[in-house]
């Protein structure tokens, strides 16, 4: 461990007098800014996509309550979610949480 952190020093120190991106797109952190960039757009594609879909594919289908009552329940329902997100992301190790959460 030591080693790792004499590393990634020397890159932050070698990587100071070329701006403040050229951390996190310089060869080390490149991959891990892509995957996160990536995974964000993914994310707010998904959620707004289907918050702009939903009442309009809710409009043609005939389910027993109106298309507005689906998006304030759904959004009811996220609570229970980001209420536990918080203390399990205080609590529990990284690797662990991400494989509660691909459950």
């Amino acid at each position: 461990c030591p080693k790792v952190l004499e590393g990634s020093r020397h890159v932050n120190a070698s990587s100071r007098t070329d701006g403040p991106t050229s951390i996190i797109f310089g060869r080390v952190m490149l991959y891990s800014t892509l995957v996160v960039a990536y995974s964000c757009f993914a994310l707010n594609f998904v959620f707004y996509g289907g918050l702009y879909a939903i009442p309009q594919v809710l409009t043609q289908v005939h389910t027993a309550h109106s298309p507005a009552l689906a998006l304030i329940l759904g959004a009811l329902l996220e609570l229970p979610g980001l209420l536990a997100a918080v203390p399990l992301g205080l609590y529990m190790d990284r690797r662990p949480l991400l494989c509660l959460c691909g459950l």
